[in-house]
């Protein structure tokens, strides 16, 4: 992901974070729909920042390993 993932901001100017981001995605461990996160995390990131803008652009790039 590129920073402007966690620095995301709300209407109270809080960055989404490192901590968020990974509570994401350990909650979503056994999900093996990459894109399907994908989605979610775009809406959670929406939801979070409410009306405001996006200041700068969400790069997401993901891979999954079968072992």
């Amino acid at each position: 992901y590129t920073d402007g993932v966690t620095e995301v901001e709300n209407e109270s100017g809080e960055d989404f974070g490192q901590f968020r981001l990974r509570e994401f995605f350990t909650s979503r461990i056994h999900e093996s729909d990459i894109r399907k996160q994908q989605q979610q995390l775009v809406d959670v990131l929406t939801s979070f920042k409410g009306t405001g803008d996006y200041t700068d652009d969400i790069t997401l790039l993901s891979c999954f390993f079968k072992g």
